[in-house]
């Protein structure tokens, strides 16, 4: 019989009293999704007295740690959800458990503020059949005229910041123009046409994750191209791929779903045009 880590924590949790009930979150628990040996435990331990229970003591009952983040976080899933401590550990080889602690009084709130949570085992009853789990509170809400037109500003914006790193010569600058602002906009755009798409039913996971899937063969072929940037003319490749991706997206989706672009749209073409022929 596999004894798994979640397997070991409800043995010891059995005999601490302290431990009111065990619960899981995040993708292992969204079946639309395949686990794999990457797939993280996310566990959280509801205590009576959490001042009681040494976080570092329940992770070496599963090992050896290999690194460990320590967070302190408020109202961790949501408001009310209370005072949280978190331990980010992995293990040797791919093992990665997300090792939780919070009052037994947060579960109210950690069960109502998030749709891939549940209780999977509760002190004197043992394990209890986990409630259906889905991603609904992690769907990207459907965008509207002005969310729509207030990120395509912002994606021109920052755009143009690293048209001014490339004129100067500066590729730190362009690049970090690009990596933390430009794309991110580009894959927001990604986002709220999935999302369009699937009547607001689409969680694009942490970083995008899930957007990948949604994209055609040449759009993935386009967004690849974007991550060109160890020297000045590749980063300009790079934008280029970047505006052209961003244009027929925005275009698609104002076209499908009769939402206008900024008035000043075609101003914005040209002058990219400008700056990119120098």
């Amino acid at each position: 019989m596999i004894t798994t880590d979640l397997d070991k924590l409800i043995k010891l949790a059995s005999d601490n009293k302290n431990i009111i009930a065990i619960g899981t979150e995040g993708a292992s628990n969204d079946s639309t999704q395949i686990s794999d040996e990457w797939t993280d435990l996310d566990v959280t331990l509801f205590v009576r007295e959490p001042a009681r229970e040494d976080g570092w003591w329940w992770l070496q009952q599963l090992g050896e740690p290999t690194i460990v983040q320590f967070i302190e976080t408020q109202d961790l899933f949501g408001p009310h959800s209370g005072r949280w401590f978190s331990w980010l550990t992995r293990y040797t080889g791919t093992r990665r458990i997300d090792f939780k602690m919070t009052s037994v009084q947060a579960e109210a709130a950690y069960l109502s503020n998030d749709t891939l949570n549940t209780i999977v085992w509760r002190q004197n009853k043992g394990r209890v059949p986990p409630r259906k789990t889905n991603a609904q509170s992690h769907f990207i809400p459907l965008p509207d005229q002005d969310s729509f037109q207030e990120h395509v500003r912002g994606f021109y914006w920052c755009a143009g910041n690293v048209v001014k790193g490339l004129a100067r010569q500066n590729l730190v600058y362009a690049n970090e123009q690009f990596n933390r602002y430009v794309r991110p906009e580009l894959l927001t755009l990604l986002e709220m046409r999935a999302t369009m798409q699937q009547n607001g039913r689409f969680d694009a996971g942490v970083t995008g994750k899930f957007i990948e899937p949604t994209l055609s063969a040449v759009e993935k072929t386009q967004l690849s191209a974007t991550y060109q940037q160890t020297s000045l003319p590749e980063t300009k490749a790079s934008l280029r791929k970047v505006l052209q991706l961003y244009r027929g997206v925005s275009e698609q989706i104002s076209g499908n779903y009769n939402f206008d672009l900024p008035k000043t749209i075609t101003k914005v073409y040209q002058q990219f045009n400008m700056w990119l022929s120098a």
